[in-house]
């Protein structure tokens, strides 16, 4: 799978949590973490990698994280992102 359908697909699952926030007010932020963690390890492999600017916006996510989440799933999520980082 190349980026662009493996972007597009993401594109796609969050717009379908977009709609369900907008008609049924749940809102699905532990999914959409994930399934940003998914594309960024998608990303990682066809964009170069540490080479490429994805690491740049893998910064990006851990200040997303420490905004959205807070306490023990701030740091649940914080420990998979950075054994994430380490294992790439």
């Amino acid at each position: 799978m190349q980026l662009s359908a493996g972007a597009f697909l993401a594109g796609l699952a969050f717009l379908g949590m977009l709609y369900i926030a907008r008609t049924r007010g749940v809102y699905l932020f532990k999914l959409s973490a994930l399934l940003m963690l998914a594309t960024l390890n998608l990303a990682w492999f066809f964009n170069g990698g540490s080479q490429g600017p994805t690491s740049l916006i893998c910064f990006l996510a851990t200040i997303l994280f420490t905004l959205t989440f807070d306490g023990t799933v701030r740091w649940m999520f914080l420990t998979f992102f950075i054994l994430d980082q380490l294992a790439l």
